[in-house]
């Protein structure tokens, strides 16, 4: 009698492939055995064997069917099986790989963080020292003023109007330069997180594919479900609890990765508003540099007005000293005349009588009364007279002043 126990092993691989190919040809070769064993039966009716060993043919058969039921249970479990553990090491692994892009990006942001501070407080401090400089340069010219002199205060205010025109400038240009710089470290951050979008994109698709896997394998546990397969309903929970995170990490990385692309698209926008940046500075510098024009005009103005009333003050004042001057030459020239007329009447009082006493000598020496004395002292007289009067046209408007009243003799 044959024997109705059978062993039969079965080595599968982790590659359901592979599974899936032995099991098919499993499959072949049982059939095969099917056919034979119809041919066996055949043989046996033909020959009139004992029904004995046709119920051992038909036990062993049986168990070769019990056997194919169960490989092929277990081959559809073990394909189950490596799917989902597939499926779950590409889920992990995009787990990882999102959580590794994660530190990945935070640290590259504390970088770009650390390395803008450092810049900006270098630039603050360069400036700090451009500053300081101006501001000594200022107080050294001030210093260096008369605190005298009688345009101090205007030469200060000058000083100071000189160095508010620069500090204006400078901020006008600082506020250019400083809107230039944001501008592109705008741009350089979108460009940044534009990359970082991409990576994430990748882990996306990957969180993605794996979702995708799983959502098939709980779509066949619902068909098992459905024709009431031994536990396919808690496999099929499990299945589905196990997609519900995995689309939701998919969902999650999705929109972490719009969220970056919104981040940059808007970095853009900023860095564009930028691009011609420190316009209100300059204007605020235009403003400062007409307020210290106008000062200036009024400085000068003040000081245009001041020197023009010092001149006419001076004019005045010599104006007033020459007709002064002028009054005490008047009046030395008078009284100079006066007294040579005075003399000069005296002198020909003097000569006339002389004159006189000429003529009765004349007339005592027999000349007569008729004689015209000629050469004589009457005309020693006029010539003096005349002397005098050029004299005195002369002496006018000759200062009076270091001369002595004239003094004639005979």
């Amino acid at each position: 009698m044959a024997d109705n126990s059978n062993e039969v092993k079965i080595k599968i691989t982790g590659d359901s492939k592979g599974a899936e190919g032995a099991f098919s040809r499993v499959v072949a070769r049982l059939n095969s055995v099917r056919a034979a064993v119809g041919n066996v039966m055949k043989a046996l009716g033909t020959f009139g064997m004992a029904w004995s060993g046709i119920e051992t043919v038909v036990g062993w058969f049986k168990s070769l069917r019990e056997w194919i039921n169960r490989a092929e249970t277990a081959a559809r479990s073990l394909q189950e099986a490596l799917r989902s553990d597939a499926v779950a090491t590409s889920a992990a692994l995009a787990a990882k790989a999102y959580k590794d892009l994660n530190k990945k990006l935070a640290e590259a942001n504390r970088l770009e963080k650390e390395r803008n501070d450092i810049l900006d407080r270098r630039k603050a401090t360069a400036r700090d020292l451009e500053d300081a400089g101006a501001e000594l340069a200022r107080e050294r010219e001030i210093a260096a003023l008369d605190p005298a002199s009688a345009t101090y205060e205007e030469d200060k205010a000058a000083i100071a109007r000189k160095y508010a025109r620069a500090a204006s400038r400078t901020a006008a240009s600082r506020a250019k330069e400083d809107a230039k710089d944001e501008s592109a470290r705008l741009y350089s951050e979108a460009d940044r997180k534009d990359r970082q979008a991409n990576e994430m994109a990748k882990v996306y698709k990957r969180q993605w594919r794996a979702q995708d896997r799983q959502n098939d394998i709980v779509r066949e546990l619902g068909f098992a479900v459905r024709r009431g397969e031994d536990g396919a309903q808690e496999k099929y929970d499990k299945a589905e609890n196990e997609w519900k995170a995995m689309y939701d990490a998919a969902k999650a990385t999705e929109e972490a990765m719009e969220t970056l692309r919104k981040e940059a698209a808007s970095l853009r926008s900023r860095a564009g508003e930028l691009a011609g940046g420190g316009y209100g500075a300059s204007i605020r510098d235009q403003a400062a540099q007409t307020r210290l024009d106008n000062e200036e005009r009024e400085a000068q103005a003040k000081k245009d007005a001041a020197a023009k009333a010092e001149a006419e003050r001076a004019a005045e004042a010599k104006r007033k000293e020459g007709e002064a001057k002028r009054s005490e030459e008047e009046r030395a020239a008078a009284a100079q005349k006066r007294e040579v007329d005075a003399r000069g009447r005296a002198m020909a009082s003097g000569m006339a009588g002389a004159d006189a006493v000429s003529a009765n000598r004349l007339t005592a020496m027999g000349l007569g009364s008729g004689v015209t004395a000629h050469g004589g002292v009457a005309d020693n007289v006029k010539r003096i007279v005349n002397l005098l009067k050029e004299e005195i046209a002369a002496t006018k408007g000759i200062k009076a002043e270091g001369f002595g009243p004239a003094v004639y003799s005979e």
